[in-house]
């Protein structure tokens, strides 16, 4: 049997275009791939809209 890794993401001060909510999100992954982690499916969980902001991070970058 292959073990099972958890890895944790947290994704901090995203902001839906939308609805104008601002939070915070932990991404678990608990498949045995180890390449790197991609979210397609990234949702406000107040609203369901999927235009989320971060300036800088994981989506942009500010110089």
């Amino acid at each position: 049997m292959k073990e099972v890794k958890i890895t944790h993401m947290k994704l901090e001060n995203l902001y839906c275009a939308r609805c104008g909510s601002e939070f915070d999100i932990i991404v678990k992954r608990t498949t045995g791939y180890s390449g790197p982690m991609h979210i397609p499916n990234l949702y406000c969980p107040f609203c369901g809209g999927r235009r989320l902001i971060k300036k800088q991070g994981v989506f942009f970058h500010e110089p």
